[in-house]
Parts: C-alpha cells; structure tokens; sequence
C-alpha cells in the first residue's frame, strides 16, 4: 500500500519579488525631488536660425548645439545674456545655464553659432527659451 502524504504546507504571502517592489516604491516616494533640466530641441541647418527650449531649476542646464555629424563650429558668441540667470559657453558647441537664486519664470538667452555642415554655412541665431519653474 502506497502512503499519500500532503504537500508542504506553504506560507501565506507574496513572494519576495512583490516586496522588494514595495520598498523600491516607498524609498523612491522617500526621496528628496531632483532638480529639473530639461532640452527641447531638433537639430538644425547651419546658417538658419534655430529655437531651443529650456527648462531649468536649482542646478546647471548644459545645451550641446548640434547641426548634422559633419558639421564644423568655427564661432560660438553670446548675443543676449540672459536676465534672471547666467550662460558660460562651453567650447564651441554647447552653452550652461544656470538659474539665480530665487529666480522663477521664463527666461532667453541668444548665441551665433558659426560653421559649416553637408547642408548649408554661415552663422545662426540660436535663441534659447527658457522656464525656470
């Protein structure tokens, strides 16, 4: 005669998998908000003027220009400083802003960006719109 005995009896519960999901979610709910940067932006023909939009808030928002990969920047110049916030250029291709203290609202700054790409040279007018919220 053969013995028939039941299986283990199993603890009731969820796994492990279920709460190292919950704590992931409780430490993340826990933690202090980051800061805000944020580019919008597509890339543009060299020699044409090109819009960026820019969200920035309690730390550096780096942009880096971008025309096309066989793109050459000869120039890259500040034409309008911002009012509520400063912008050093970085090299020949990209620019940091950085908010003020205090400073909430929209904000713009303007560089000329010289170079040459496979569609088009010259210099554009990179005007760069920028929320700080």
């Amino acid at each position: 005669m053969r013995e028939i005995r039941p299986a283990p009896a199993r603890r009731p519960g969820f796994g492990l998998f279920p709460l190292l999901l919950a704590a992931g979610i409780l430490i993340g709910a826990a933690s202090p908000a980051r800061a805000l940067c944020h580019i919008d932006w597509r890339p543009f023909i060299m020699g044409q003027p090109a819009v960026i939009y820019m969200t920035a808030a309690r730390e550096p928002c780096r942009v880096s220009l971008y025309a096309g990969s066989h793109s050459r920047y000869e120039a890259l110049r500040l034409l309008e400083r911002p009012r509520g916030g400063r912008v050093v250029l970085d090299g020949r291709a990209g620019a940091v802003y950085t908010p003020a203290p205090g400073f909430a609202g929209p904000d713009r700054f303007v560089m000329g960006l010289t170079g040459t790409s496979s569609i088009g040279s010259g210099t554009s007018l990179i005007t760069v719109e920028v929320e700080v919220p």
